[in-house]
């Protein structure tokens, strides 16, 4: 009895306004994610384009860049390295900030950054000049 009670009903889902059936998402939920997405995006964006203008300084080398954020001359970069570097130039960051910062850099996740992936990350990705 309880069993045809509930198969009876018509699903919640169904009587959300919000809900489309070619689409998992709610469109709040759609929303906030398309503007992440976006976000990412324009990070994205913006980083290349400093990518491509920092290519096209003359005054400026990826060698000279990593040498003066490897203090301790033994051709890798630190979590800790990357935090004295960005704190003397006034970006404060948590724990996290530099665990992703890591991320980003360390490819092979050995915990510490080889100038080839410092090289690898610095270096222009697109072909579009922005």
């Amino acid at each position: 009895e309880y069993a045809s009670i509930l198969n009876g009903r018509i699903p919640s889902y169904k009587s959300d306004v919000s809900f489309r059936s070619d689409n998992v998402f709610l469109r709040d939920t759609e929303s906030k994610f398309i503007r992440v997405l976006r976000l990412h995006l324009q990070a994205e964006s913006s980083a290349e384009s400093t990518r491509q203008y920092l290519q096209r300084t003359a005054m400026f080398t990826l060698r000279e860049a990593f040498e003066a954020c490897d203090r301790d001359a033994n051709g890798y970069l630190t979590i800790d390295e990357f935090a004295k570097v960005l704190l003397e130039n006034g970006i404060y960051h948590n724990h996290d900030d530099l665990v992703c910062l890591m991320s980003r850099y360390d490819k092979n996740k050995n915990g510490r950054v080889s100038y080839s992936e410092f090289f690898e990350e610095n270096m222009p990705k697109s072909p579009k000049k922005y």
